[in-house]
C-alpha cells in the first residue's frame, strides 16, 4: 500500500513538472503538433534536366537559362533507351513501342484516336511478339526509311554530379555512341574520373546535329564525393544519397524521358551506319 502511494505521488509530481514545462515554453505545445520528431522526410533527388540544342551545339539549364558548349561532371550511371516512331511511311506522334535497357514494349500510340489502322496492326504485332529489343527487326541496321540506319531511335542517358551544380541528366544520340564507347574503354570505370562533355555542331546536307566528345579533366577523390555519402531515406530505406539518386534516375518514367529527347532526322537513327556494343 505504501509503495502504491509513493508511485501515486511520483506520478502526480511528474505531471506537475510536465505542466510547468509547458507553461514556460514560448509557444503552446499544441501549436507544435505538426513536428513529428520520430518521422524522417522522404528524400527526392533534385536532378536537373539538361537540354541539348543540337543545331547550335549548346547545353542549357532550363531553370537558370544558362548555356554552355561544355559540361563537367562525374558520371554516376548510364541508361540506354529506344523508341520507334515510324514504320512503313506511317508516323506516330507518340512512340509505337519503347524500352530502356533493352526491355519493354509499350503501345503508347494506341490511345491516339487519329492513329491509322495500318499502324495499329504494326503496334499489335510488336506487342504480341514480346521480343526483346535485340531481336526486334526495327532495331536492325538497314531498317530505317533510307535503308542506312535503324528505324528505332536510340539514346544513351547520363546521370552526372558535380559539387558545384549537383545532379543532372541528359541524353546523347546514336551519332555520339562510338565516341562514348572509345572513351569509357580507356579507363577502369567512368565513375572514377571527372568527365568533360563537349558539343561540336555538324551539318550533313540540311540536317544539323551535334557530336558529343568526352575528355577526362580530373580524378575522383574520396574528399570530392564525401557529400554524396550523406544518409537519406528513400523509398522507406536508409541509404547514401548517391545510391538514392541512381535508383531515382533508373526508375524515371520512360515516356517522360523520351519527351525530353530531341528527335533525330525523320525520328530515326538514319545517320548511323554501323553498330557498337553497349
Amino acid at each position: 500500500m505504501v509503495k502504491k502511494d509513493l508511485e501515486s505521488v511520483k506520478d502526480s509530481e511528474s505531471v506537475k513538472d510536465s505542466e510547468e514545462i509547458k507553461e514556460n515554453l514560448p509557444v503552446s505545445v499544441d501549436d507544435l503538433a505538426f513536428l513529428n520528431v520520430g518521422e524522417e522526410l522522404e528524400y527526392e533527388p533534385k536532378i536537373t534536366d539538361i537540354e541539348i540544342a543540337h543545331s547550335i551545339g549548346l547545353f542549357s539549364n532550363p531553370s537558370t537559362s544558362e548555356t554552355s558548349k561544355e559540361v563537367d561532371g562525374i558520371v554516376l550511371a548510364v541508361m540506354q533507351t529506344r523508341a520507334l516512331y515510324e514504320v512503313e511511311d506511317v508516323k506516330s506522334p507518340f512512340p509505337i513501342c519503347a524500352g530502356k535497357e533493352g526491355i519493354g514494349k509499350m503501345g503508347y500510340s494506341l490511345s491516339n484516336p487519329d492513329l491509322e489502322d495500318a499502324m495499329k496492326t504494326v503496334i499489335y504485332a510488336i506487342i504480341k511478339a514480346e521480343m526483346t529489343c535485340s531481336k526486334c527487326p526495327f532495331n536492325n541496321f538497314g531498317s530505317a526509311k533510307n535503308g542506312g540506319g535503324k528505324a528505332c531511335r536510340e539514346n544513351i542517358w547520363f546521370l552526372i554530379w558535380h559539387p558545384k551544380s549537383g545532379f543532372g541528366k541528359f541524353a546523347i544520340s546514336a551519332t555520339s555512341f562510338k565516341s562514348w564507347y572509345n572513351y569509357k574503354n580507356t579507363m577502369t570505370h567512368f565513375s572514377r574520373v571527372i568527365t568533360r562533355f563537349i558539343l561540336s555542331p555538324q551539318t550533313k546536307g540540311t540536317f544539323k546535329y551535334s557530336l558529343v566528345s568526352f575528355n577526362k579533366v580530373g580524378d575522383v577523390t574520396p574528399a570530392l564525393v564525401e557529400p554524396l555519402k550523406k544518409i537519406v531515406q528513400y523509398k522507406n530505406e536508409d541509404m547514401m544519397e548517391i545510391h538514392a539518386a541512381i535508383s531515382h534516375f533508373k526508375s524515371v518514367d520512360l515516356l517522360e524521358m523520351i519527351k525530353t529527347e530531341e528527335p533525330a532526322e525523320n525520328g530515326s537513327n538514319e545517320n548511323v551506319k554501323s553498330a557498337d556494343p553497349f
